[in-house]
């Protein structure tokens, strides 16, 4: 009985550590992007339209900030980019880096990484 339970324990912890240790997928990350950038509540965002979101890399776990670093394309028009202001209907293409993390229920967000 006490080889099952530890069994059990070992293998509960197993898929903790695995679940934990993996990225979210690109979907969650492009979404977390596009709620940010449309959400004028975001501090760091202003009026812009998300066109495409090409994710070019995304980096280790970053446990001391408690965020995945991401790298990616973002192609936007807009009154205010969201990083950059611009003048309406201006198109914009960068490479950014951000950080994605999730808030106190869970949700994915997404805010850009201080150089």
């Amino acid at each position: 009985m006490k080889k099952i339970i530890v069994i059990s324990l070992l293998v509960l912890m197993g898929v903790v550590i695995i679940s934990c240790s993996q990225a979210p997928s690109q979907d969650i990350i492009k979404q977390a992007i596009n709620v940010c950038w449309i959400d004028p509540r975001c501090s760091s965002c202003g009026e812009a339209q998300v066109k495409s979101i090409e994710i070019k890399q995304i980096g280790e776990f970053n446990k001391q900030g408690n965020y995945w670093p991401v790298k990616c394309k973002i192609i936007y028009s807009g009154h205010y980019g969201a990083w950059i202001p611009g003048s309406p209907g201006d198109n914009f293409d960068e490479i950014i880096d951000i950080k994605l993390f999730q808030d106190d229920f869970k949700k994915w967000k997404a805010g850009r990484l201080k150089s």
